[in-house]
């Protein structure tokens, strides 16, 4: 019965970037940023500009958000790094009758890419380089993508369209590139337009393609013609620029934050700035290019395309450069919709997590979502602005922070230092103005903080949270 419903059965095509921050697309929310193909997805289908991601027990926290992208379920349910032995998206999808291949990163462990998948295409690591960065010395040692780390500093001379610094540059035959260096992005690319190009031999069964960027995390490489047209003193410094975090958020000095020096200069943010605007441009480009081909193919009618991100990053905000942290900056990721089923040229403000990209495409396909899944299908709220998935969004990094917001305020706790945050979000976007330090902030706001701590312990209990909070310790109860 699947194989003879399959075949009236969209086209799936899922790309989920590494590290793109929902600030990343010029036609939503950011002019100074060129993504010519993510808009056009974007204008022929479906917006959720609040899409959120869970949090992580890690610091690689692309690890736990692909767990519950692909499993469907939530923080501390998802099975860990292996996705457990749940129903996995790619499995679910080929038992429904679907070709499913993937292509590109792949961070979660044991046989979870195997049982998903059936078909794999060219694959990169969940990191770049081999070589530990020795932080005690500040200087860079062994591999020399490593060389990237505490940039711009003197006698550190890494460019970004260094194409021998390894990193997102793959040696390759001078017939793939006259260089002979190609970028992950488009050996990924080139793998996934392989693919599409070989569906042509079995139009009678459906696809599902998973492709996974390594961009535009760091390092943050691009060609130099991409790089030229960010001119660094064009890079504007973001609202919410600091030198340094006020406190320490956890994690402090971990590997994402050894990017740039203590404290965070403004060229320095700059620098950043540019390279990762850069880097989002080529793959925008890349994307294109197969966007391009579903087009040629005439399947672009017949393919649902999910354009997404595991988390997002901080690259100079707050003080910050990586994705450990409860800003908007790092928590919340671009998620686009378009094709058969999705509405046209819609945006959707309502809070929405990232993970219900598995029930979502289910429903769009007309495939039975797993008992297993935890988040909901945001097609109720794709053609309705009145349906809410969830009137409150939670998340939680590691032993030092948990998240909880609605439609207007943010609470951040950091069990770790005893303290709160509270942001207006609707009248402070950018986070700059923190209500808790306020010196009467407990009373003044206690009509807006309780509500989101009773939504907080609701929410750890659903999604299993390990750490139980006395709130009543943070002069909260």
């Amino acid at each position: 019965m699947a194989e003879q419903d399959a075949a009236s059965r969209p086209n799936v095509l899922v790309f989920v970037a590494d590290d793109q921050t929902y600030r990343s697309l010029h036609a939503l929310n950011n002019p100074e940023v060129h993504t010519p193909h993510l808009d056009r997805l974007a204008a022929r289908g479906t917006m959720f500009t609040h899409a959120h991601h869970q949090g992580s027990w890690t610091g690689a926290v692309c690890i736990a958000s692909r767990a519950m992208l692909l499993t469907g379920r939530m923080l501390y349910r998802c099975g860990g790094d292996s996705c457990g032995d749940y129903p996995l998206i790619g499995q679910a999808f080929g038992g429904a009758g679907y070709d499913t291949y993937c292509v590109g990163k792949w961070h979660n462990f044991g046989d979870s890419r195997e049982r998903c998948f059936a078909e794999h295409g060219p694959e990169g690591p969940g990191m770049w380089g081999s070589t530990p960065f020795d932080f005690e010395k500040r200087v860079p040692e062994g591999d020399p993508a490593q060389s990237a780390y505490l940039r711009p500093s003197p006698g550190n001379v890494w460019t970004a369209d260094d194409r021998t610094r390894k990193g997102h540059w793959f040696a390759c035959d001078r017939s793939i590139d006259p260089t002979g260096y190609e970028h992950s992005s488009t050996r990924w690319i080139n793998g996934l337009i392989e693919y599409l190009d070989r569906r042509t031999n079995t139009p009678d069964r459906p696809f599902f393609a998973y492709c996974a960027m390594h961009a535009p995390h760091d390092p943050r490489q691009a060609p130099t013609e991409h790089l030229e047209a960010y001119p660094l003193d064009k890079i504007e410094l973001p609202p919410n620029y600091l030198p340094e975090h006020p406190f320490d958020q956890g994690d402090y000095d971990l590997r994402d934050e050894q990017l740039a020096p203590w404290p965070r200069t403004e060229t320095a943010v700059r620098v950043h700035r540019r390279e990762y605007y850069a880097i989002l441009s080529h793959m925008d480009a890349e994307i294109g290019r197969a966007l391009d081909r579903l087009d040629a193919l005439g399947l672009a009618d017949s393919t649902i395309v999910v354009l997404t991100a595991d988390h997002g990053l901080a690259v100079g905000e707050h003080g910050l450069m990586g994705k450990q942290n409860m800003y908007d900056h790092s928590v919340r990721v671009p998620l686009i919709f378009a094709g058969p089923g999705v509405p046209v040229g819609v945006r959707r403000d309502q809070l929405a997590y990232q993970h219900s990209v598995y029930p979502t495409l289910c429903q769009l396909a007309g495939v039975d979502t797993p008992d297993t899944v935890d988040f909901p299908s945001l097609v109720p709220a794709m053609n309705n602005t009145d349906a809410h998935p969830h009137g409150t969004v939670f998340a939680a990094y590691r032993q030092f922070q948990r998240m909880c917001r609605d439609g207007t305020h943010k609470l951040i706790v950091y069990p770790h230092l005893g303290r709160w945050q509270l942001f207006n979000t609707a009248d402070d976007p950018y986070e700059t103005r923190d209500l808790g330090l306020d010196e009467h902030a407990t009373a003044r706001y206690r009509s807006t903080v309780e509500p989101l701590i009773e939504s907080m312990n609701a929410w750890q209990q659903r999604v299993e949270d390990p750490m139980r909070l006395d709130l009543g310790d943070f002069g909260l109860g």
